[in-house]
């Protein structure tokens, strides 16, 4: 049960996109009128991609505190609302760098939650890891302490990422460019090198678009429509 009010709980966040109260949210959400299928159905959407993106990011999550509901409520609304914002993690260095600092950050607030049961008191360096504790700590899980505990984590990991370009594609001033000063008019795909017409030539992101790659003519090299659709979101 307490999972199913979790799914509901992210659903209503990243909907409404902020952290909420779950008494007040959920009981309106209750309500015969609360939530309509439109709505329902754009919700799921936005958890089941917040989900998928932990589960890729941070894939031995389980192995520290943060699997614990409270813990994991405010890192997926938080990733989940970063990647609503166009906020990515662009390479593999800045991932691991990601998840090591969320590692350490949990295993010291744990580190620090041990010292209270032994009635022993946190040192000053500790202060942030306390913080944090008291937020989970709490008697009731209240917006305020929700909102405090997802500025903690935001703060730890959000200058490793970086805002995709809100330019997806290149503009037709860009196509002409490309087009006018290409050393050579062919795919530029490994193995590939067809010929390639003004009608029929697309644009590659050498740095894809999804990991960041800007629409740039420095980003940008020709390539055939059936190589550039399989080469996804690989690099070069």
């Amino acid at each position: 049960m307490k999972h199913v009010e979790l799914i509901c709980e992210l659903m209503l966040s990243l909907y409404q996109g902020d952290v909420l109260n779950k008494k007040t949210a959920l009981d309106r959400v209750m309500k015969a009128d609360g939530f309509d299928g439109r709505q329902l159905g754009k919700a799921s959407g936005m958890v089941v991609s917040a989900l998928n993106r932990v589960r890729r990011m941070f894939p031995n999550l389980k192995s520290t505190r943060l699997r614990q509901l409270t813990d994991f409520y405010t890192l997926a609304v938080l990733i989940g609302k970063f990647e609503q914002s166009g906020l990515i993690l662009t390479n593999n260095r800045h991932n691991r760098l990601a998840w090591d600092l969320l590692k350490e950050f949990a295993a010291k607030v744990d580190e620090v939650r041990m010292l209270r049961k032994d009635i022993k008191g946190s040192a000053p360096h500790q202060a942030l890891y306390r913080e944090y504790l008291l937020t989970v700590s709490q008697t009731t899980d209240d917006i305020a302490q929700r909102r405090k505990r997802e500025a903690i984590v935001s703060n730890l990991i959000r200058s490793l990422f970086e805002k995709k370009d809100t330019q997806r594609g290149f503009s037709d001033e860009q196509r002409r460019i490309m087009w006018n000063t290409a050393a050579s008019r062919t795919c530029t795909y490994a193995g590939c090198r067809t010929k390639l017409t003004w009608d029929d030539f697309t644009i590659d992101h050498i740095d894809p678009h999804s990991r960041g790659g800007k629409s740039k003519l420095n980003n940008a090299a020709l390539m055939c429509r059936r190589h550039n659709s399989s080469k996804g979101n690989r690099r070069g």
